[in-house]
């Protein structure tokens, strides 16, 4: 008898939702499923190898949504999945649409990261609506923290019998292994842009809904007490170009430095100090809060979606308003000139990753849910 298939379906290789999937196959596959992964193969952080490598194999889907769906409906006709696990909220309407032409599967969601409350009025309508067209036709939504899960009941997507939180674990033995002497490596690596001050480090898609304006405003003006520091952005997209021209306008080329897309995170967040995520709208459970600490550095970051569940307030982390310029200037400050602090932030920052469950773990509850179905 054949493994059955459990199809994970994603609308873009980019993102949490991508990294949730590449942590999540290993523990499925251990557990006798086959591993789908369907989605458009397009510019990413992760490609084929990465999923191959994870244990899955990769489905290519066509770039454009309407012609996706059809594609994704013959995948399931043709593969006749025990399980339809999609990622985000796009991803669930093409993997409901397609099953409505296809095959009964069950259809679960995880939702990464809730937007409907932040778009304009007239799409919020539009898209609340056709969430709850989607939800009705899932057996199962998954919330990858709090948050999320009381935004989705808000939202009359699926009572608690029908919402499930999930215990999120990512492979953090890269950011974990980092030691004083591979910090004093990596800083030496990096000194012609490290120099011999503060660097502050973000990692993340440059797009919605990170808040790269306000980093950068509040970095340059807390140079006034940290003349030494550097900001280091690590990532790549859509918002680049504007973060080029507020980086010129502020004559601030010779101390923030845009890396572009990088797979040495973890040598990056060794040769940093203090970790920042801003976002100016949704937020899910940000997998580079967890990096961040797994690799002993303090983080700051905006109050928003689960965040605060994925640092320890005032322990291993600061959290500031949306879109506060002067708060987060007051963070980098307060922390920046503090090294005692800093270190004492990123031993309970490790100490309180060690709290979250593993990926195993997570893929042990996801089975769970499935074999309920």
């Amino acid at each position: 008898m054949s493994a059955p298939v459990a199809l994970q379906v994603l609308s873009s290789p980019r993102g949490g939702g991508a990294v949730h999937v590449r942590a999540l196959t290993p523990g499925l596959a251990r557990r006798g499923y086959r591993v789908e992964i369907a989605l458009p193969e397009q510019p990413g952080h992760l490609g084929r190898s990465d999923f191959e490598v994870a244990g899955g194999r990769l489905v290519s889907l066509p770039k454009s949504s309407t012609r996706r769906m059809v594609a994704l409906a013959s995948t399931i006709r043709h593969e006749r999945p025990a399980v339809v696990h999609a990622h985000g909220a796009r991803a669930g309407l093409e993997a409901a649409v397609a099953l409505r032409i296809s095959s009964p599967a069950p259809l679960v969601v995880t939702v990464h990261g809730y937007t409907t409350p932040f778009r304009s009025r007239p799409r919020r309508a539009i898209q609340h609506a056709v969430e709850r067209w989607m939800a009705r036709r899932a057996r199962l939504l998954f919330a990858v923290c709090d948050a999320e899960l009381r935004a989705l009941e808000q939202a009359g997507l699926g009572t608690r019998s029908r919402i499930e939180r999930l215990r999120v674990g990512y492979p953090l033995g890269a950011f974990e292994r980092i030691d004083d002497t591979c910090r004093r490596f990596c800083r030496d690596t990096f000194r012609d842009v490290a120099g011999t001050g503060l660097v502050v480090l973000t990692v993340c898609r440059l797009d919605e809904p990170r808040d790269l304006t306000t980093l950068v405003d509040a970095f340059c003006r807390a140079r006034a007490s940290l003349p030494d520091a550097t900001l280091w952005i690590v990532g790549d997209g859509p918002l680049r170009p504007a973060i080029e021209q507020q980086i010129a306008r502020l004559d601030a080329e010779g101390f923030v430095h845009l890396f572009g897309f990088r797979r040495d995170v973890p040598n990056l967040m060794a040769a940093a100090d203090v970790f920042v995520l801003t976002t100016d709208a949704h937020e899910g459970l940000p997998i580079a809060l967890l990096e961040a600490q797994a690799a002993g550095l303090p983080v700051i970051a905006t109050d928003a979606g689960g965040a605060g569940e994925s640092i320890e307030p005032e322990g291993s982390g600061v959290l500031v308003p949306r879109c506060d310029a002067d708060a987060l200037e007051t963070a980098l400050q307060a922390i920046g000139r503090d090294r005692e602090r800093r270190d004492r932030m990123g031993t309970a920052g490790r100490r309180f990753v060690r709290s979250f469950a593993d990926a195993d773990t997570m893929a042990a509850e996801v089975v769970a849910a499935y074999r309920a179905l």
